[in-house]
């Protein structure tokens, strides 16, 4: 069956950030790109009591930037509640949305409709920055790796993303301290049970390679599509400042979700919050596990 990418457009805003990331990533995915607006609408209760949607109902602009893209024109009480809908329904590979339109230029923000939707997106959820202009394509895809389920949800939708792209994988860790030896093979077995033993010569080094191994090996085989380029990073610092420096270079950047809540769903973990606040590239943050991941 053919993946589906949803994107999101802003009635009230002449940014098509989210429909020209979107565009891109359906053409990488080889997904149908379904374009989504939601105009204000509901009950008269769910009207009064929602203050989410204020402006009119307008025309969706014929020119969205976008190829072969299916417009889909919803009525909702809010705009959160309307994609929530579509991707309930679509069960897309990856829904794509604006940073809100009182951001600073060029940086992602999460405004209402994001936070609301990130409480129970039922898939991977890609956030562009205000303005960004899509590149033809994909060259850096970063992910934020942690030893935790959802950090190899992460890692395996950044892998599958930067093998459809033919892009170079990054792949960082962030920890607050060196760790030793023994830490180092904890962290290790974190991310994968049956890991390797990691040696002193090289256990910083070494505390990704089985996790960036075993989600290689779950890349399906694409006729002239090679496994992606690597490069690996273990950081000690700030984990927020790590990742927005990581975002100044990378094209996209994949974050994990909180490691508490529901499965099968979009949550914001503190570091991601911050993240998202102050990244310069696009983001895409995962579900728990058990949640969809990028086809």
């Amino acid at each position: 069956m053919q993946p589906t990418v949803v994107s999101a457009f802003d009635l009230e805003s002449d940014d098509r950030a989210a429909v020209g990331l979107g565009d891109l990533l359906a053409r990488l995915l080889t997904a149908r790109h379904v374009v989504v607006a939601v105009h204000p609408g509901g009950s008269p209760s769910e009207r009064l009591s929602r203050l989410e949607l204020s402006g009119g109902r307008s025309s969706v602009s014929a020119n969205l930037r976008a190829r072969d893209a299916e417009v889909r024109e919803v009525t909702a009480p809010s705009t959160a509640a309307g994609l929530h809908a579509v991707l309930v329904r679509e069960r897309p590979a990856l829904a794509v949305i604006g940073s809100p339109r009182h951001g600073q230029y060029g940086s992602v923000g999460l405004g209402d409709t994001g936070e609301r939707l990130f409480d129970a997106a039922p898939c991977p959820v890609a956030i562009a920055p205000r303005g960004h202009v899509t590149p033809d394509a994909l060259e850096r895809i970063a992910v934020a790796v942690l030893p935790s389920p959802e950090g190899r949800s992460a890692l395996a939708a950044g892998a599958r993303l930067a093998h459809a792209a033919g892009s170079v994988l990054r792949v960082l860790m962030v920890l607050v301290d060196t760790p030793d030896v023994e830490e180092a093979r904890a962290i290790a077995h974190g991310l994968v049970s049956d890991a390797d033993r990691v040696s002193a010569e090289d256990h910083a080094a070494g505390i990704l390679a089985p996790a960036i191994a075993a989600a290689v090996n779950e890349l399906p085989r694409r006729p002239g599509n090679r496994p992606p380029q690597l490069q690996t990073s273990i950081l000690v610092g700030d984990p927020v400042d790590a990742l927005v420096r990581a975002s100044r270079t990378s094209d996209v950047l994949v974050l994990g979700s909180r490691a508490y809540g529901p499965p099968h769903a979009v949550l914001i973990g503190g570091v991601a919050r911050r993240v998202l606040g102050r990244a310069r590239c696009p983001v895409v943050l995962t579900p728990r596990v058990g949640g969809d991941a990028i086809a």
